[in-house]
């Protein structure tokens, strides 16, 4: 008998692991109604408090894709309401949709569209090596798009259950209005605070890492409290809860900003008000009752900073650059601007940048092409390596990857460059020389490092006995006077073409020519015009960034030998009678 208990007990597992991870039971998803409140105490003169209501919908993650899984006989019910999800649905069509939740926006930044929302969060998971295998039900809180419009959707929480259905982890993802996500990661028992107050089920400090607010630097830390987090179907009604059901999931997160000195500075809760499940009548109803509430946040938000930044008095913070997350190589380029050190959190990561733009794209296309070629003239090894996991390494050889003739690759010599943003390849085309990229963009701006600045140089050295470029001539014309004191050479490196030629005494030797490309010089172009404009739109809006983070004025704090300012509360506050930028 005992040699058939083991077998037994195992096949009992997989059917319970079975039965609890395939039969969705009970609601697939809630409607709720929040009330959004934001209070910010520092600085003192600058304080500031509203209130609005918001509409979020709960959904069982597990409910909402067609997921065939392995050795299931039967798919899932996928949650949709109305004729073809006409009313509600998930998938990457909003358009077609009253309202939608779409899942490439979601966790990963990979821009697959087929993807579903748990494939991506058991990814995300498995990276961070959480365990994934007694994973139970999974919730989201979040924002759907409506009319087709997806809107900023500042916050939304994962709530991930055990098959017994207790709470085990959770995922703040945090948006913000420039299009880019970061994603703090919470275990419940794993570093939550020892003591908390006794209506809150879990809280944890973890450092604050993400650029929101453009009035707050990134450096303190968030203090997040969490309430009302038992799975759904357990949950019961608070008696100041207005759901028309017994079963009623009313979570409240609660976020406190805290001062590198753990001041308060600022508090918002999100707080659950009436709740019902999510039923194509339901959801009718409640759009009927709040037609726009779904496109109000961005107005709200631009709203209240305007009287922040005009009546309140508080200065801007330019926007930085994401930091991907701890043991990235983020650690290879330096701490990013703005970041103070030991303020780098083993919770968190930034899952989501900014589209790449066309001059972007070009810019890299060309870098790329140069550093093929100079690996094989160097007979060097070149790699560029980015802080965002899904931007692809890339290696260039000095020899075709089929050569026969490859070298060991110890004998070969080595150039990493490290970079933070695709900007990298723009400053690398638009400005006059390597050494200018040196002190600009990696030692002052900190976009991307390298793992040798001689051979950085050397890769970047243009041919000799080259004559002035016009496009040369450009990148000169546009940079201020303590730029120019750099020496720069007559061409650029990547506006020059080397092709081998035998000379007549039979020795091997190159022919440089320069070239001339109407796209180089609208990049060069257009990359100083936008700086201008941005320039320009904030002096006529008499609006102002905190002294010396103008973004025009890279070359300014060169010259002035400045790393990125904090203060000790992490906003600054302009006197009424100081001028504005």
């Amino acid at each position: 008998m005992s040699t058939n208990s083991q077998p037994q007990q195992q096949q009992q597992a997989a059917e319970k692991h079975s039965t609890n991870s395939k039969s969705i039971t009970g609601s697939k998803g809630y409607i709720i109604v929040n009330r959004v409140s934001h209070s910010r105490f520092l600085p003192q003169p600058s304080s500031h408090s509203f209130v609005y209501p918001t509409l979020t919908l709960l959904l069982n993650v597990r409910a909402t894709s067609s997921v065939l899984k392995e050795k299931a006989e039967r798919q899932e019910e996928t949650l949709a309401l109305g004729p073809a999800g006409l009313f509600f649905g998930v998938g990457p069509r909003p358009w077609s949709r009253l309202t939608n939740v779409r899942p490439a926006a979601y966790l990963i930044d990979d821009g697959v569209q087929s993807r579903t929302l748990m494939e991506r969060l058991e990814e995300f998971l498995a990276k961070r090596e959480i365990p994934i295998d007694g994973l139970g039900d999974v919730w989201l809180l979040t924002s759907p798009s409506y009319l087709g419009f997806e809107g900023i959707n500042p916050l939304s929480v994962w709530f991930c259950y055990s098959m017994e259905k207790e709470l085990k982890v959770v995922l703040l993802e945090v948006h913000n209005t420039f299009g880019e996500r970061h994603v703090y990661v919470l275990q419940t028992g794993v570093n939550e605070d020892e003591s908390k107050p006794r209506n809150i089920d879990h809280q944890w400090t973890i450092p604050r890492q993400f650029h929101v607010s453009p009035f707050n630097d990134r450096s303190g830390f968030y203090v997040c409290s969490l309430s009302n987090t038992q799975h759904p179907h357990l949950a019961t009604s608070s008696p100041s809860s207005t759901s028309t059901t017994d079963s009623s999931p009313l979570p409240v997160v609660r976020l406190n900003l805290l001062t590198s000195s753990k001041a308060l500075k600022l508090t918002a809760i999100m707080r659950g008000q009436s709740c019902q499940p999510l039923t194509t009548s339901s959801l009718l109803l409640t759009l009927l009752h709040y037609p726009f509430i779904l496109w109000l946040s961005m107005i709200r938000i631009s709203y209240h900073a305007a009287l922040l930044h005009y009546k309140k008095r508080l200065d801007v913070y330019a926007r930085p650059e994401p930091v991907a997350s701890v043991g990235s190589l983020d650690t290879h380029i330096g701490k990013s601007r703005n970041l103070p050190e030991g303020d780098i959190g083993e919770s968190s990561q930034s899952v989501g940048w900014q589209p790449v733009g066309w001059m972007d794209r070009y810019a890299r296309k060309k870098t790329c092409a140069y550093l093929e070629k100079r690996a094989k003239e160097l007979g060097i090894t070149i790699k560029l390596r980015s802080s965002n996991a899904l931007d692809q390494a890339q290696i260039f050889l000095p020899y075709e990857a089929t050569s026969p003739e490859a070298p060991p690759a110890k004998d070969q010599e080595e150039l990493v460059i490290f970079y933070r943003t695709q900007l990298c390849f723009t400053h690398l085309l638009v400005l006059p020389s390597a050494v200018h990229a040196l002190v600009f963009s990696s030692r002052t701006e900190r976009i991307f490092n390298t793992t040798n600045d001689d051979l950085f140089l050397h890769v970047f050295e243009p041919p000799p006995h080259t004559r002035k470029t016009p496009a040369q001539k450009l990148r000169r014309w546009f940079l201020p006077p303590n730029a120019l004191s750099i020496s720069s050479p007559p061409a650029h490196p990547m506006d020059c073409s080397r092709t081998p030629r035998t000379r007549k005494s039979g020795q091997a030797g190159t022919v440089t020519t320069t070239t001339w490309s109407w796209q180089t010089f609208a990049v060069i172009v257009m990359f100083y015009a936008i700086e201008g404009l941005e320039k320009a739109l904030y002096r006529l809006f008499r609006a102002r960034f905190v002294k010396g983070e103008e973004p025009w004025d890279g070359w300014g704090r060169v010259q002035r030998g400045e790393e990125g300012k904090t203060s000790e509360i992490g906003s600054v506050r302009r006197d009424s009678a100081e001028k504005g930028t």
